[in-house]
């Protein structure tokens, strides 16, 4: 039986090296991940009622990054959904619900989002953590007003 290998395979890197996470500063840690929902155990207010976001530094971010970008409802509604969500998650995660525990009732918060001159109102409601799971029929629903002035 005739092989296609050829004789001999020059190797790409010709030395070699041992690689440690330590090195580029990667440790492994052994802890479960935290998530902080803006406040700790024991405090007073445990329920977030109201979440007023800058939406400045976001948008100067994007500037620099796009030449053509521009600020819109779309915007708005990105960065509510995303700190809503997050939000309301770490929220989710301190009352001892999970990935695997998913909640037995539903977690609200109101936003205001502002770049100083136009405010953006959003609703957010956290029915399920289990998105990943096509059985479930539970969905997050966001409401949003838009931008005024």
């Amino acid at each position: 039986m005739e092989s296609n290998k050829p004789d001999s395979i020059e190797p790409y890197c010709s030395t070699k090296v041992a690689y440690n996470p330590a090195i580029y500063k990667i440790f492994a840690d052994h802890i479960l991940p935290m998530q902080v929902p803006g406040h700790w155990y024991g405090d007073k207010r445990e329920f977030n009622f109201l979440t007023v976001l800058n939406t400045n530094k976001q948008i100067d971010y994007f500037r620099e990054k796009f030449d053509d970008f521009e600020e819109d409802l779309e915007n708005f509604k990105s960065m509510a959904i995303n700190s809503a969500h997050a939000e309301l998650t770490a929220q989710a995660y301190y009352l001892g619900f999970s990935m695997w525990k998913d909640l037995t009732y539903p977690l609200r918060g109101q936003y205001v989002l502002s770049n100083g001159q136009d405010f953006c109102f959003a609703d957010y409601q956290l029915n399920t953590l289990h998105l990943w799971n096509p059985a479930n029929k539970l969905k997050n629903v966001c409401s949003l007003i838009v931008p005024k002035r």
